[in-house]
């Protein structure tokens, strides 16, 4: 980032080698699978953790910008008759990010609750309603840029998320 006099302007470059490392599980199944119920209920759950570390980067915190450190994700659909109801809860961690000697960026925590009814009338037609973002949280990112002698700029974006529904017909020929 640099100032030319008038304004800051950011140019991203790849300055330096980085190791990465990460780890994900997931699991998909029925409830059936693990008990003794007669409920049409399907489980998912699924967890991803990443490391990096950027080498011209000073740290702490020296990790590829835009990677999402720990992220997870739960949830069920159930099953009666011609009626499946669903839902979903995601988190995404956030954090600091040192991009360079000068420039820090932060991104907020993430959480979205999606929930789902699907009713087939018959095998060629269906109705479904969906909400997303249940949770309707904000979020927040961040970036400061220190130039020495002068002083850090600052900028605070704050992206508002709001609720949604929808429906879907949905009919094959």
């Amino acid at each position: 980032m640099s100032f030319d006099g008038a304004r800051w302007i950011s140019s991203p470059t790849n300055s330096g080698d980085a190791r990465t490392y990460g780890l994900e599980l997931e699991a998909k199944f029925p409830l059936k699978a693990v008990m003794q119920t007669s409920t049409n209920l399907d489980l998912r759950a699924s967890v991803s953790r990443n490391w990096s570390t950027v080498s011209s980067v000073p740290g702490p915190d020296n990790r590829l910008d835009g990677q999402t450190p720990l992220s997870a994700t739960v949830g069920a659909d159930y099953r009666n008759g011609p009626l499946t109801l669903g839902g979903s809860y995601v988190f995404k961690n956030g954090g600091f990010v040192r991009v360079s000697g000068n420039q820090i960026s932060y991104q907020s925590v993430r959480r979205d609750l999606d929930l789902y009814a699907l009713w087939k009338f018959n095998p060629k037609l269906q109705l479904r309603v969906a909400t997303a973002n249940l949770l309707a949280q904000d979020t927040i990112s961040e970036s400061s840029y220190t130039t020495p002698g002068v002083g850090t700029q600052t900028s605070r974006t704050l992206n508002p998320l709001h609720r949604s529904v929808r429906a879907t017909l949905e009919m094959k020929f």
